[in-house]
Parts: structure tokens; C-alpha cells; sequence
């Protein structure tokens, strides 16, 4: 296997040849990291440096459980997507929300929620 790309920002003092004989060696022996500059929900910038250590770290799964933000963002995203279920599912909650009266409490015990949990 061939790497043919900069896996780190940092750079060599001098040339450095070593005879590595594995792709677990070659991460291990240059410790590839990257520093990114990432914005939150709140456009805010977040500075986060991945660390890689095998070619699994490049792919999406590996990148986002690297991040604490982008972790963060994807559990809210599955909590969201599982609320998104319960009210397409949920006969109870559909029927609330089809009565005016009652989708205006739903509403506001869910604004209170929303302001417990911020």
C-alpha cells in the first residue's frame, strides 16, 4: 500500500527514512494529525485536531468520533430522528397534535422542556 498524501501539518526536519513494514508501523512511527477549524450550531469556531491511527480514522464514522462536535451534533441528530419517529408512530401524540387545544399544551410542555434542558 502506498500513501501518497500529507497526513500531517508538521513539517520533517530532516529525511527521514525507515524501513516500516506495516500500514499499523507507519501510523505509529509519523502519528499523522490534522488541526481543523470547525463552526458550531451557533457559528462559533471550534478548533479540534484529529489524531490518526489507522486508515479507519479517514472515513465519516471515524472522523465524527473523533470530534466532540461533531459527536455532540450526531446525538442530537438520532434524538431528533427518534422524536421525529414517536410523533409519526405515536397515535396519541399524532391525535394531540390534530386537536388545536391540545397541540397548544404539547407545544408548550415541549417549549419548557426545551428551556429546562438549554
Amino acid at each position: 500500500m502506498l500513501f501518497a498524501l500529507k497526513l500531517t501539518d508538521e513539517k520533517a526536519s530532516t529525511q527521514d527514512i525507515t524501513e516500516l513494514n506495516s500500514e499499523k508501523a507507519v501510523y505509529q512511527h509519523f502519528k499523522p494529525s490534522k488541526k481543523v477549524r470547525l463552526k458550531d450550531a451557533d457559528g462559533r469556531t471550534v478548533d479540534e485536531e484529529y489524531n490518526f491511527k489507522d486508515a479507519g480514522d479517514f472515513g465519516l464514522d471515524g472522523l465524527v468520533d473523533a470530534s466532540p462536535l461533531l459527536s455532540s451534533l450526531k446525538s442530537e441528530l438520532e434524538q431528533l430522528r427518534e422524536m421525529i419517529e414517536v410523533l409519526e408512530t405515536n397515535k396519541l401524540v399524532r391525535r394531540a397534535l390534530s386537536d388545536e387545544q391540545a397541540s397548544k399544551a404539547f407545544n408548550n410542555g415541549l417549549a419548557s422542556l426545551k428551556n429546562k434542558l438549554t
